[in-house]
């Protein structure tokens, strides 16, 4: 054993390994012989989770949405106010809360989203997109007793924006996270307009919902703006997910486009006749979608008339008029039967 005390002035030196230092500068770095580390490198794998995640918020930036990140404590006034049917024994409770604000954890980021919504209202902030991903808790127990825990993304906006704005902002988040099989149901969400809202599912699975904030709720919230939201499971998208992108090369025929306006009743819902629409069209339907709903002094009172764009090509050969019409009428005849709709002149 060597014992040794460093000069009072080289305050650098302090354990064992400043003294090897020295003795190797002192004998000379360059009198040592050089070897190669022989430890393998490791290189940890990418948590695709993660990744999904770090994804979704990239896109919903790059589509103008600023990332809010807000508690996961709440009040029972706060879950209450969401009139989504929660009782008492359905919400976590914290043992030891701070307060009254912060005595439960959320069931929903929708309440954590209007309470940002409402206080840059108050700040004369008057248009505003935000979205957050973040946890929310149930009185249920997992594997491991403790309570269900789930991942939502949620986004909130008002000042001009409405319904068919956040689905486009929907639709265009699943579409660059490769999510399809889309389809859009009536919502049964309390929490959100009857006829402004749907609920939305992938490969069957629910997904989560869409819509103007009701009402009510909004009015709980001191918010006069119409406000619309959304919230969506992050592991079911992330199930639903397929980042296996195909290629496909530049089509060598053109297309032929039609439009479709067809009246049909107003409890008939957009979605349905754009999925009977889909069913029917046969490959040769490469897209389809709503460009317009009308209700005016032109439609009957209780109908509505839905416009559609129709593109139909086929890979094969330049496709012809009386071809694109016989496909038009098989579509139009399956809506008249299914939906009593009518062709609007």
């Amino acid at each position: 054993i060597i014992t040794v005390i460093s000069p009072s002035y080289r305050t650098d030196i302090n354990i064992k390994e400043d003294i090897a230092e020295e003795i190797a500068r002192i004998y000379g770095y360059e009198k040592m012989p050089s070897t190669l580390n022989n430890a393998s490198s490791y290189v940890s794998p990418v948590n695709q989770y993660f990744k999904f995640k770090t994804e979704i918020k990239n896109i919903m930036a790059s589509m103008g949405a600023f990332e809010s990140l807000t508690y996961t404590f709440t009040s029972y006034d706060n879950i209450k106010k969401l009139n989504m049917g929660y009782k008492k024994e359905d919400i976590v409770k914290i043992i030891n809360p701070l307060g009254d604000a912060t005595a439960y954890m959320r069931t929903s980021l929708m309440g954590s989203l209007l309470e940002v919504a409402e206080l840059n209202l108050s700040r004369k902030n008057n248009k505003a997109i935000f979205f957050e991903i973040g946890n929310v808790f149930f009185n249920e127990k997992d594997e491991e007793g403790l309570p269900i825990q789930k991942e939502k993304l949620a986004l909130a906006s008002y000042g001009g924006y409405d319904f068919y704005d956040i689905k486009g902002i929907a639709d265009a988040l699943f579409k660059r996270l490769g999510i399809a099989d889309i389809i859009c149901v009536r919502s049964k969400c309390a929490s959100v307009h009857p006829g402004k809202s749907a609920d939305v599912f992938a490969d069957g699975k629910y997904l989560g919902y869409i819509g103007q904030v009701h009402p009510a709720v909004a009015k709980e919230f001191d918010i006069e703006e119409a406000t619309y939201v959304f919230e969506f499971d992050v592991k079911e998208m992330f199930a639903s997910a397929d980042n296996a992108f195909i290629y496909t090369p530049i089509p060598k025929y053109p297309s032929i486009a039609r439009d479709m306006a067809v009246i049909v009743k107003d409890d008939v819902l957009s979605g349905d006749v754009l999925n009977e629409i889909r069913e029917n069209g046969t490959e040769l339907l490469v897209n389809a979608y709503l460009f317009d709903v009308y209700t005016g002094d032109q439609i009957e009172r209780g109908y509505k008339s839905l416009a559609y764009s129709l593109e139909f090509r086929s890979q094969e050969r330049t496709l012809t008029d009386a071809e694109t019409d016989s496909l038009f009428n098989i579509i139009l005849n399956k809506l008249k039967d299914k939906f009593n709709a009518k062709l609007r002149q």
